[in-house]
């Protein structure tokens, strides 16, 4: 248990990174009155990502989703900041 936990915390805080940085970038108008929003989504993601990493059945599948899933948030927030969404 303390391995996916460790997953969720180790992984789930630049998850919630992206997540965040994903929300501020695409928010309308100018990035700064989306910054507080932003902030107050970040601790709930990281809980979240924390939190539900305890219910995979094995460590590895933690780990390995977790890992998936902040290449995919990075890749979105490249994406978005290259082709200016």
């Amino acid at each position: 248990m303390w391995t996916k936990f460790t997953a969720g915390a180790l992984l789930g805080f630049p998850l919630a990174v992206a997540l965040t940085g994903l929300l501020i970038w695409l928010w309308p108008g100018v990035w700064i009155s989306a910054l507080i929003v932003g902030l107050l989504f970040f601790v709930p993601l990281w809980i979240t990502a924390m939190t539900t990493s305890v219910l995979f059945p094995r460590r590895r599948d933690a780990w390995l989703t977790l890992a998936g899933l902040n290449l995919i948030a990075y890749a979105l927030l490249f994406a978005a900041k290259q082709w200016a969404i």
